[in-house]
């Protein structure tokens, strides 16, 4: 009987699930949707409903106090007029019978003269007398001067007779007559437009505008007419006459009397309106600019002055509460009037609200708008506060330009992200690409702006093949980046990778938005390596290639519907909703399809002259449907548009010197393909035409307009650069860009950075960045501009880098340029482009994170390089003061001024440190402060000379055991001083001199200065409220202060000729040889443990056994030693490892010989001496350092061609992987000779780990420098490989079977790649060619950083010794009264003694602080406005297009489905915090902020 088989079933193994549940939970993260919250939108709405009331309230307010007033004047005036008491007790109004008309008339003069003198002060402190300002010419004085004369004779005989004359309804209903002047002019403009030629960019005529400003006008001017006749008949003197008024207004007695302005006091019956219409006017106006800036438009600024009117004839109609501003008299009582004043009112109102209010509603003002931006005139006017709110307010109807301009800057901003990498770690690689995601998939932008990212990769590729850290960066985009559904995104559809002059390209379109995602990976042997030329290159690429490729405004909406025509499909048309002109939008959900077989065109109207320089094209997006060859034409620039023009008007594109037309053929493969096309001469047009030709299927496009403005090409175009570990949002990135749309002279913003990580070291960084933050980089920002936009992220104007990059790419050739260039090289751009005029802004409401160095000697190892740049930097803006205030308006004598004080503060940092250790121990514990001072200064020396003496490793380990040992002072210091404090506070002292009563302060001046700074923190801290926990870490800043301010300026400063980067610290004689290996000592040991962040793969430096013995004795002495025959089976599984999958990875086609690679001229001489020291082949040569060279006798002379052959060759690179056998590692490490020395020991792989150098050398007889070398690094990767080894090697074998490369040298002329690859190599070729060491041997250049050293720390010496022996002795001088005030009317002086130590210190530290304090609070409103700017409005919806219908949407996406869905702000592939906890770090290679001052103290 057969048995039946039993089906088998897949056994699943827990510990498996713990990967895929892992992996589960992050794709959830990614893919959940995260809704913004509503609360802030909700409370800004609340906000905007309390400005609509507070505005309200001082429109209304400030127009009763105007009536009331003038009523008190008429009281004044008029002897015959009749007073009547109010109708009830409650009242503020007092009559002014038995007043002088002189003082009311000085009141409201002084209403008047109020806003003309703010604005004059506004002038005054902005313009600073500077001549940076122009004059204006006589003929605009002359005009002003009548202007203004007329505009004040106007307003005193309006507000002097006419509402002294009428009651208080006229009198509203007068102020809003002024319309109908307005109303009159807007009408004559329209009829104008019917008769006039029409301009471009002018309107065209309406008949509906002009009928409306006709029936607006009719209304206004009936309801003018009314109010004058029945004002004629009710005036509260009918005798008086106008010219004999208008003489006693003339007076010039009636203003200069002092009895009229010394009548004016608080106990006057006006003086209450007085105030009460100064304090509500300006009110009114700043609040009114202030609801326009933070975008509450319609609800803040629209709506009080559209009620104000309507609150205003409310308030007198209805007496009893009219009679408690107003005098009673002059509220309306009787019922005739309300007859005609109430229709009179209601008609003006109408038509005031068609012909002003409607046109203002349509002019809703930007984020961050200025004031200039919003009103034509400067100022408000107390009188007519409404009105001149209303009628000043630039709309779109009368400055359409700016409008047009305005949007045109938001919405076609192109901004280039360009990041600079290096050796990061995978989390820090992680953050920047999961923020760079988040832009790629920010449907939230309002402006719709253009956004490109470019990563240059330091060190990428070698000879065409990525690096171990590039394909690191690769798996991390594929896992970043893919769209959910995709495998991978290395495929030949979505990934282009490009050999380029410089090295690798590898080109993306990734997220919601298809944004263009560039990876640029530099072969360090083509191009220099290093950031600054990384910024070099990403700089020129921006500026001079592609700026010239901007899209011009089809996909961001900057061009309007109105703005596409097409000849077909008509207006009128059923399908031109869904396929019209204004759908051919480049990544639109639908498209323009040409009706008909007939020639058919879609046509642009750029709305201003532009060089057009490209198109990208698509095709329909859900169907077969594009567009396979099309023509262009256009009409030149200086031609208008007009009705007239035929096809043969405009202008046919042709190439060639034939003139022949030019036809564009593309060949996408789907609707989706984005095909680019570029012009070989850009065309200068405003108007352009598409015809497409040929079709594949229908003729269906989607298309972006290419090019630049023709006068600057960099026009709109800004760079935000960033480090490789920078993790930032959508919204910080935009709100650094609104400060650059708002203002076009700023040329950088920074953000508000946070450093990353855990431990004392992060914790002292997070105090130290946000004092730096807080208070010097918002003081540098309001009083001048700031000084350093770091690249860790920042927001740069293209114009601006173009006034800088040609001077920033300038090689180093003096010591100082070193320091200047190489070793700050952010903050020496900034300095260049504040030089060449432009403002720097710091913009806390962007914000952003990065990695900050956790361990004590990186610490101090970045710090080495900030601070002698910083303070170099800052030495050089003091310099050059006279060139800087000269050209930059932004900077003036005092802001030199309070950088010098900032210098002079960094410079006596060591000795205030002192000082302040030393007054503690004296105040806490009685210590006497000479020997303090002693110890202190006799640490530091010794501490200098160690520095000066030993190597950086000594040196940071002794800056370690005084850190603690300052740390622990400082504790006890505080403590005691605390405790001091206490007891003075409780026993205030008092003494008696012959001299009369000396009274002492209750407490130390050093006291309360203690208590100012704790107080400004604390202040500070509040003022900040999400970083107020950044406070607590000031107590442990304040314990490592002397290291902070003493141990570190003093390691900086001795360590200013080490020219490294990297952790690894040059030596200062240079290269040396490695000594000999005596017989029986031990070697050295493995090198060092890297840092888990900066984990490097070079190899150790090898010894010789003996120096003396040839490679002939080593061989016969290995032969006699290890030498045994192969047996059988050793030869059968060698020949069955020639050929498995191991063996593979180690390809001998990449092996060169010795013999082979040395040119001939250096063959007989060093090929032998390459081979004794096992330097057998290329595999072995790569990585070769001079130092390698010189230990094996090449010369010196022969040294750079070498390193420039061997910088050629790619990098042996060793798997991580544990293999079965000995003979399976040997053979993957190229080593399969030593074989048998391994197998007679019989060693196996376990016994591998434990492998040290010596037994290498002495029990296998493996003497071999490079095969040491090989040995030892191949030991290091014996460990089974982690999931990020996994991940690259998947990666690396997906980009090689998927991806195939394509040469920049190989194309045609006519590719659209082409002109890259000429500018790439034309920008090599001029500042970016590999110099191969040439910098690392100018021995001139080491003499001068020594020598520059060696000043320093002179300078340094002298300054503190000045300092401290002035202060010491001030304070051992203990009779000295340091101040002394006489009071005046008391025959006695009172003399209040102080410290004189205390006392220098408030002096020169406090009134820094102060300083940054004030400008910090200034600095934090305007925080505020930005940040509430940013909040949309609830009601607020995106300019989006509208879907295709469903039904059609339905039936394509069966079809293709390649779009992704549109994505909320936070992307489907969001990254959710608690999955990914990022603990690495690494250098920040921005500027720090705590060296631009020392406030701290």
């Amino acid at each position: 009987m057969a048995t039946r088989r039993r089906t088998s079933k897949n056994i699943e193994l827990t510990l498996e699930k713990r990967g895929e549940d892992y992996k589960k939970k992050v794709e959830a993260a990614k893919t959940k949707e995260k809704a913004p919250p509503r609360w802030p939108g909700a409370c800004k709405l609340l906000l905007s409903i309390l400005l609509f009331l507070v505005i309200l309230s001082c429109l209304g307010f400030g127009k009763v106090s105007v009536i009331s007033i003038t009523q008190c004047l008429a009281q004044a005036r008029f002897e015959n007029r009749t007073i009547t008491p109010p109708s009830h007790n409650l009242t503020i109004v007092q009559s002014c019978k038995d007043e002088q008309p002189e003082a009311i008339i000085n009141m409201i003069l002084l209403i008047l003269m109020v806003p003309y003198g703010i604005t004059l002060l506004r002038c005054l402190w902005v313009t600073g007398c500077r001549g940076v300002y122009p004059w204006p010419t006589w003929t605009a004085i002359g005009v002003g001067f009548l202007a203004s004369t007329a505009e004040v004779f106007a307003l005193g005989l309006f507000t002097l007779e006419a509402l002294t004359t009428v009651k208080s309804a006229l009198g509203i209903l007068l102020m809003n007559s002024i319309y109908a002047m307005q109303i009159f002019f807007q009408l004559l403009y329209e009829c104008w437009k019917f008769v006039r030629p029409r301009t471009e960019g002018g309107s065209p005529p309406s008949w509906r505008k002009l009928l409306t400003f006709l029936l607006a006008d009719s209304l206004g001017v009936a309801a003018f007419v009314a109010i004058v006749y029945f004002s004629s008949k009710e005036g509260n003197d009918p005798e008086a006459s106008l010219f004999p008024l208008i003489q006693k207004i003339g007076d010039v007695q009636t203003m200069w009397s002092l009895t009229g302005w010394n009548s004016i006091t608080a106990f006057h019956p006006a003086f209450d309106e007085l105030l009460v219409n100064i304090f509500c006017s300006v009110g009114a106006y700043v609040l009114s600019v202030f609801a326009c800036s933070i975008c509450v438009y319609y609800i803040g600024f629209t709506a009080p002055l559209l009620c104000g009117t309507i609150d205003a004839m409310l308030l007198v109609y209805i007496i009893p509460v009219c009679d408690v501003f107003i005098p009673r008299e002059a509220c309306e009582a009787e019922e005739s009037r309300y007859i005609w004043g109430i229709p009179a009112a209601v008609g003006l109102y109408i038509a005031q609200t068609i012909a002003v209010w409607s046109l203002v509603v349509q002019s809703p003002s930007g984020i961050l708008e200025k004031e200039s931006q919003i009103f034509w005139l400067p100022g408000y006017n107390s009188i007519f506060l409404e009105q001149w709110l209303m009628l000043s307010r630039k709309t779109k109807y009368s400055n359409r330009k700016q409008f047009v301009r305005r949007a045109k800057t938001i919405r076609n901003a192109c901004v280039y992200v360009c990041s600079t990498m290096y050796h990061e770690s995978e989390e820090e690689m992680e953050q920047l690409l999961i923020s760079l995601r988040g832009i790629a998939n920010d449907l939230q932008d309002e402006a719709n702006r253009h956004f490109e990212s470019h990563i240059f990769f330091d060190g990428g590729c070698k000879q065409g093949q990525p690096s171990r850290w590039a394909l690191q960066l690769m798996a991390l985009i594929d896992k970043t980046m893919c769209p959910p559904g995709d495998v991978t995104i290395f495929n030949e559809l979505s990934c282009e990778k490009w050999e380029t002059p410089y090295g690798l390209q590898f080109c993306w379109r990734v997220g919601a938005r298809k944004m263009s995602f560039n990876v640029h990976l530099k072969d360090n042997s083509k191009v220099r390596a290093k950031k600054r030329w990384s910024q070099v290159m990403y700089m020129s690429y921006v500026l001079d290639y592609l700026a010239n490729y901007n899209p011009l405004g089809m996909s961001s909406g900057a061009i309007l519907d109105d703005d596409i025509e097409a000849s077909s499909p008509r207006k009128s048309a059923q399908t031109f909703d869904r396929s019209g002109p204004h759908r051919a939008r480049l990544n639109g959900s639908t498209c323009w399809t040409a009706e008909g077989n007939d020639l058919q065109y879609i046509q642009v109207d750029l709305s201003e002259p532009m060089a057009v320089t490209g198109l990208v094209v698509q095709g329909h997006p859900y169907a077969e449907e594009w567009v396979k060859s099309f023509e262009i034409r256009y009409l030149d620039k200086s031609t208008p548009i007009s009705s007239g023009l035929g096809d043969g008007d405009w202008r046919r594109y042709g190439e060639g010197p034939d003139g022949e037309v030019k036809t564009f053929t593309i060949t996408p493969t789907s609707g989706n393909d984005a095909v680019r096309v570029l012009l070989e001469e850009p065309v200068e047009t405003r108007y352009l035409r598409i015809y497409p030709i040929q079709g594949h299927g229908s003729r269906s496009m989607r298309f972006e307009i290419l090019g630049h403005h023709i006068a600057d090409n960099l026009e709109n175009t800004y760079l935000l650069v960033t480090d490789a570990d920078v993790k930032f949002t959508p919204e910080a990135a935009k709100a650094l860009l609104d400060i650059t749309a708002r203002d076009p002279a700023v040329g950088a913003v920074c953000a508000r950075t946070h450093p990353m990580g855990s431990g004392a070291v992060a914790w002292y960084q997070i105090f130290d960045y946000a004092i730096g933050h807080w208070l010097n980089k918002a003081a540098n920002n309001v009083l001048g501009t700031v000084l350093c936009c770091p690249g860790c992220f920042s927001v740069y104007r293209a114009k601006a880098v173009r006034d800088g990059l040609a001077e920033y790419s300038t090689h180093v050739t003096k010591a100082n340029e070193f320091l200047i260039k190489d070793m700050g090289e952010d903050r020496w751009f900034c300095t260049l482009l504040v030089e060449s005029g432009w403002k720097l802004e710091y913009s806390a409401v962007s914000e952003d994170s990065t990695f900050c160095p956790e361990s004590f000697d990186e610490f101090f190892k970045q710090r080495r390089r900030w601070l002698p740049s910083t303070v170099a930097n800052l030495v050089l803006v003091v310099q050059k003061w006279k060139t800087l205030v000269r050209k930059n308006s932004n900077i003036s004598r005092l802001f030199i001024l309070y950088q010098l004080l900032l210098l002079f503060a960094t410079l006596i940092g060591p000795g205030t440190c002192m000082l302040l250790i030393a007054g503690g121990m004296s105040v806490a514990y009685g210590v006497d402060p000479v020997i303090s001072m002693v110890l202190l200064v006799l640490t530091s020396v010794g501490f200098a000379l160690l520095c000066l003496k030993t190597n950086q490793n000594v040196q940071l380990q002794i800056a370690k055991i005084l850190t603690f040992a300052f740390a622990v002072v400082m504790a006890a210091v505080t403590v005691g001083t605390a405790t001091d404090i206490v007891k003075g506070l409780s026993t205030p002292s008092f003494s008696n001199s012959t001299g009369g009563d000396v009274v002492l302060l209750p407490i130390p001046v050093s006291t309360l200065y203690f208590f100012l700074i704790i107080g400004i923190f604390i202040v500070t801290a509040l003022l900040h409220p999400t970083e107020f926990f950044c406070l607590f870490h000031g107590v442990w800043y304040l314990f490592c202060l002397p290291s902070g301010y003493l141990l570190l300026t003093i390691y900086s400063i001795c360590n200013l000729n080490d020219r490294s980067w990297a952790e690894e610290p040059e030596t200062e004689e240079g290269p040396q040889s490695a000594p000999p290996l005596p017989p029986k000592t031990l070697p050295p040991a493995l090198p060092p443990k890297q840092r888990r962040r900066k984990v490097t793969f070079d190899s150790v430096e090898g010894l010789p056994l003996e120096p003396g013995m040839g490679a002939a004795a080593r061989r016969i002495q290995t032969q006699k030693r290890w030498f045994r025959r192969r047996n059988r089976e050793s030869l059968a599984r060698r020949a069955s490892r020639k050929h498995s999958n191991w063996r593979m990875s180690y390809q001998d086609t990449d092996r060169v010989g010795v013999e082979m690679w040395l040119p001939d001229k250096m063959r007989e001489k060093y090929a032998q001496k390459f081979l004794d020291h096992g330097y057998d082949d290329t595999t072995f040569i790569a990585g070769m350092k001079e130092s390698d060279l010189e230990f094996i006798g090449v010369d010196k002379m022969h040294r750079p061609e070498i390193l420039r052959q061997i910088d050629k060759l790619s990098e042996y690179a060793i798997d991580v992987k544990v293999p079965d056998t000995v003979e399976e590692w040997l053979d993957q490490i190229g080593l399969e000779q030593y074989n048998d020395k391994f197998v007679y020991d019989a060693y196996d792989v376990a016994s591998l780990v434990n492998l040290e150098e010596q037994q290498i050398r002495e029990n296998l007889g493996i003497v071999k420098t490079a095969h040491v070398k090989r040995m030892l690094v191949a030991i290091s990767h014996l460990r089974h490989p982690s999931e990020t080894d996994e991940m690259i090697d998947r990666v690396k074998k997906v980009i090689s079977d998927n991806v195939k490369p394509l040469r920049m040298q190989d194309l045609e002329e006519d590719h659209v790649r082409y002109p890259e690859y000429k500018f790439w190599n034309r920008v090599r070729d001029a500042a970016l060619k590999q110099d191969y060491g040439v910098f690392n041997n100018n021995v001139g250049l080491k003499e001068q950083l020594e020598e520059l050293r060696n000043s320093w720390l002179i300078v340094l010496f002298v300054s503190n010794a000045l300092w401290l022996t002035l202060i010491l002795t001030l304070a051992s001088q203990a009779n000295l009264q340091v101040l002394t005030l006489k009071l005046s009317k008391i025959t006695r002086n009172k003399v209040l003694d102080t410290n004189p130590l205390g006392l220098v210190f408030l002096v020169v530290f406090g009134f820094i602080l102060i300083i940054q304090f004030l400008a910090m609070l200034v600095h934090r409103a305007w925080t505020v406005v930005h940040m509430l700017a940013r909040i949309r409005n609830p009601w607020e919806k995106l300019d989006t297009e509208d879907a295709v219908g469903p039904k059609e949407e339905k039936q394509y996406r069966g079809q293709i489905s390649r779009i992704p869905d549109a994505m909320p702000a936070t992307s489907r592939r969001g990254f959710d915090d608690t999955i990914y906890q990022n603990d690495g770090f690494e250098e920040d290679e921005g500027e720090p902020p705590v060296y631009e001052s020392v406030s701290s103290l």
